[in-house]
C-alpha cells in the first residue's frame, strides 16, 4: 500500500515537471525534482530491488524441479 502512495506522488511529480518549466517556475520545480528524486529512491528501494530478488527465487525453483524456461512456454503450432 505504501508503494502505491508513493508511486501516485512520483506520477504527479512527473506530470508537474514540464508544467513547471514551460511556467517558468523555478522555485516550485527544483522543489518537484527534490520530491522525484526522493520518492524515486523510495521506490527504487521498496520495489524495483524486491523484483530482480523474486526473478532469482523463480528461476532456483524451476533448476530445482528441473524445468528449463523453454520448457514452461507452451509452443503454438502452426497447421
Amino acid at each position: 500500500m505504501v508503494n502505491i502512495s508513493v508511486g501516485i506522488v512520483w506520477q504527479c511529480a512527473l506530470t508537474l515537471v514540464p508544467m513547471y518549466i514551460v511556467l517558468q517556475y523555478h522555485l516550485s520545480l527544483l522543489s518537484t525534482i527534490l520530491v522525484l528524486g526522493i520518492t524515486t529512491l523510495i521506490l527504487k528501494k521498496n520495489w524495483y530491488d524486491k523484483m530482480n530478488k523474486e526473478v532469482a527465487e523463480y528461476d532456483r525453483f524451476m533448476a530445482t524441479i528441473g524445468k528449463s524456461e523453454m520448457e514452461t512456454v507452451p509452443e503454438k503450432s502452426v497447421a
